[in-house]
């Protein structure tokens, strides 16, 4: 099988229709103005060694600001998800302080370590928090279940006197609310 070149007419494209479309709508249009960008910053990155990327700075501004607006309108936001769902925050774009990579990954491991240690802490709370909340419902439950029977008695007993459910209340001296 030959290798395709940039002439042959089997070379797969590129239609913007081919291209994936932003989660949300309104920022289709940038996001495609994003992508754009993103490819000749790598291109030019990898292929040539250098890219001032200041033109793409507020295409990528824009698409995010975008994007932060969409994940409000799903009750997302978009700092929290970012660190959740991708492990970055503004320290880790930067370059590393440390000329040493080994010294950036023990710090990294012991750094993720501490987190993992954190979290599992706190999966641990909110796991006794559920079986505490659990053990309340369950006990409403109960009280609604038991309400609701007395209520069932109170109104045969009213019917078997033939009078109403409040003047059975005032005979056995239940408050309404009860």
């Amino acid at each position: 099988m030959r290798p395709m070149d940039d002439n042959d007419s089997r070379s797969p494209t590129t239609s913007s229709a081919d291209r994936l479309n932003s989660f949300h709508p309104d920022c289709n249009n940038l996001k495609q103005q994003y992508d754009q960008c993103f490819n000749l910053w790598f291109t030019e990155h990898y292929m040539n060694g250098h890219y001032d990327n200041s033109d793409c700075q507020k295409v990528f501004e824009n698409y995010t600001d975008c994007v932060k607006r969409g994940m409000k309108e799903y009750g997302l936001q978009y700092d929290q998800m970012s660190i959740l769902n991708f492990g970055i925050n503004q320290e880790k774009l930067s370059k590393s302080k440390s000329n040493n990579p080994n010294v950036d990954v023990v710090e990294e491991d012991q750094r993720l370590l501490q987190l993992e240690n954190s979290l599992d802490i706190e999966l641990k709370n909110l796991q006794e928090k559920k079986k505490e909340r659990d053990k309340i419902m369950k006990a409403l439950h109960h009280y609604n279940d038991i309400k609701d029977t007395t209520q069932i008695v109170l109104g045969q007993l009213a019917i078997l006197e033939g009078v109403t459910v409040a003047e059975i209340h005032r005979k056995y001296n239940l408050l309404e609310s009860d």
